[in-house]
């Protein structure tokens, strides 16, 4: 995953973690599984979105007529906040740790 940089990829794989992790906590608690990971999640907690991207994301429930726009950074921002959550929810993490 590290090679792939399309935001729609990393959308979909961060997705499946995070429901896995919810259904399986132990998934949240290896350091180890989590260290090459922490560097991207950061990078997208910390990006800061244009509203002028093109590349968005439309959103809208069933019961929602209308759908609206999203850029996908926010959309990333989003779901590696709270990938980061529960991650930092399981396990103690130092601010070294989460920024290398």
């Amino acid at each position: 995953m590290r090679q792939n940089t399309d935001p729609h990829f990393q959308f979909i794989v961060y997705n499946i973690l995070l429901h896995y992790g919810r259904r399986k906590s132990a998934f949240f608690r290896s350091q180890k599984r989590w260290q090459v990971l922490m560097p991207l999640l950061m990078d997208h907690a910390l990006v800061e979105t244009d509203p002028d991207v093109e590349d968005i994301y439309v959103g809208g429930g069933s019961r929602v007529s209308v759908s609206f726009m999203i850029p996908i950074e926010a959309k990333m921002r989003s779901l590696g906040v709270k990938l980061l959550y529960e991650v930092c929810r399981v396990q103690k993490l130092s601010v070294q740790e989460l920024c290398e």
